[in-house]
């Protein structure tokens, strides 16, 4: 080890080292890529034990080295029972809520989820997966309003956000998206399981202006409708069924489509509008799930 690197250095050896178990790093990464209707929108943070693991042996390298992998260490954050000691080391070390940048959310605490969206402002990779079939005990019961949503104002820093629409998170999609103006990917589906309660969204009030999307399963027309409400015209990357694209209300062109990723369900390609609709298309891929 050269004691003498400076410790802009060593931090950007440290992300190269975990960037394969990062959160952070696999969701900023350009082969992320997710088959509709087959997606695990946890996938990020599939790893994250590894990554904490890995971080932890850093900071017992030396004192530089500790205090470099601390920062590093919350990174990447899950919101889950321990969630209490997390938000008291936030509170009692300020300086490390500005090290978090990405998050998976808890699928049943919302005030938790409030409360770390709120503390740390340079979150720009937010998960919300489908957690419906796990059990959480203790930490699954605990109470919150759907009807008062305490989402903050303003999200400026973060640009890719993984949803699974269930009945715990319904409603909340509107306001993180109105408070993501730099949104630049959006990953997003409902749950499969059977749906109770869906609160409606109006998503043509969002001025966020989308690079990627990725649809996974679709259940209802009703959160097409809300997707297709979003502007599209600066769309790079759309990854959906063809369906999607039949739809009455999709867009009668999207000029800066360069990539478009079909998933098949055994239903026809309506090539001749898609090659019409997106003029600029390079690059075209088709899912064959059977």
């Amino acid at each position: 080890m050269n004691p003498t690197l400076p410790p802009e250095l060593w931090l950007h050896i440290h992300a190269l080292a975990t960037e394969k178990s990062s959160a952070l790093a696999l969701s900023h990464s350009e082969c992320q890529r997710f088959a509709p209707r087959h997606q695990d929108f946890s996938k990020p943070f599939n790893l994250i034990t590894q990554f904490y693991q890995d971080v932890h042996a850093f900071t017992r390298v030396c004192r530089l080295w500790n205090a470099l992998a601390t920062a590093l260490l919350y990174e990447n954050v899950v919101v889950n029972e321990h969630f209490p000691a997390l938000h008291k080391t936030l509170e009692e070390r300020p300086n490390l809520k500005h090290a978090v940048r990405a998050v998976r959310l808890s699928p049943y605490r919302l005030d938790d989820n409030n409360a770390i969206l709120l503390a740390c402002p340079n979150i720009s990779v937010v998960c919300q997966a489908d957690d419906s079939e796990k059990s959480y005990g203790h930490y699954r019961a605990a109470s919150f309003d759907l009807q008062r949503p305490q989402i903050p104002q303003t999200l400026p820093s973060l640009q890719i956000l993984y949803w699974v629409e269930t009945d715990q998170s319904t409603g909340l999609l509107q306001p993180i998206l109105q408070a993501a103006p730099n949104l630049k990917r959006l990953f997003i589906s409902e749950s499969p399981q059977p749906a109770t309660k869906r609160v409606a969204s109006d998503l043509s009030t969002v001025a966020t202006r989308l690079e990627q999307l990725s649809l996974g399963q679709l259940v209802g027309w009703d959160m097409t409708r809300w997707i297709l409400a979003l502007d599209f015209s600066r769309l790079t990357s759309l990854e959906c069924a063809p369906g999607f694209i039949e739809h009455a209300d999709f867009p009668a062109t999207l000029p800066r489509l360069q990539m478009l990723r079909l998933s098949c369900f055994r239903s026809r390609i309506p090539f001749a509008r898609i090659f019409a609709r997106f003029p600029a298309l390079r690059d075209l891929s088709l899912w064959s799930l059977g």
